[in-house]
């Protein structure tokens, strides 16, 4: 059976991605019973894969913070998504560049929607004075990024995919045409060497 082309250009990510046996007996499990163990959720295909990263990169870029993994998981139990890649998409946020996306949020948010920017926090305290502040302007720009991350990620998905097809298709073809010309160079050189019979030997035969 030969080798699916994506095992090859993405075998580190194969290596760390989630697996089914990482959900057994987890709250998703109990949830959603064993159908979240079906092949069809964790075996990529075109569709599947470009589902699962456009949901995961939807998922990860609104500020669901410890709820990206165990959402993105149910949604695409639902939509029938690949699992794996949604979670791996989750991480677009992470320790490292959520205070950068939470900001740039923000900032989106205040431009979409500059009324966010005049209000006037002053009669709040706490948490309410952060929230009259920044959470507006914050979901705002998380659902426009959001929404723009997947439906930017859905079409590339699919056009990676393709290209990768073609490259190793190619190279497919280009092993099996060296195969055949080395095949045939092997056969040419065999034929220039058979023995033919020495002159003298020739003679006492007669």
């Amino acid at each position: 059976m030969m080798r699916p082309w994506w095992r090859g250009p993405f075998r580190y990510l194969l290596r760390v991605r989630p697996r089914q046996r990482h959900l057994h007996g987890s709250l998703i499990h109990r949830l959603l019973g064993a159908r979240i163990f079906e092949n069809a959720l964790w075996v990529p295909t075109r569709e599947t894969l470009a589902k699962g990263i456009a949901i995961g990169t939807f998922i990860g870029l609104l500020p669901l913070i410890g709820l990206q993994i165990i959402t993105s998981v149910v949604i695409c139990y639902f939509l029938r998504a690949n699992i794996a890649a949604a979670v791996l998409a989750t991480f677009l946020s992470n320790p490292f560049t959520a205070a950068g996306l939470l900001w740039m949020q923000v900032m989106l948010g205040h431009w979409l929607a500059p009324a966010f920017a005049a209000v006037d926090s002053t009669h709040y305290t706490g948490t309410a004075k952060y929230l009259a502040t920044y959470g507006k302007p914050l979901l705002v720009g998380s659902l426009a990024s959001a929404t723009a991350g997947a439906v930017v990620s859905y079409p590339l998905t699919h056009w990676l995919w393709s290209m990768g097809e073609k490259v190793a298709l190619r190279r497919r073809e280009t092993r099996r045409a060296e195969g055949h010309a080395a095949h045939a160079s092997q056969a040419a050189h065999s034929g220039h060497h058979v023995e033919h019979p020495r002159p003298h030997q020739a003679d006492q035969a007669d």
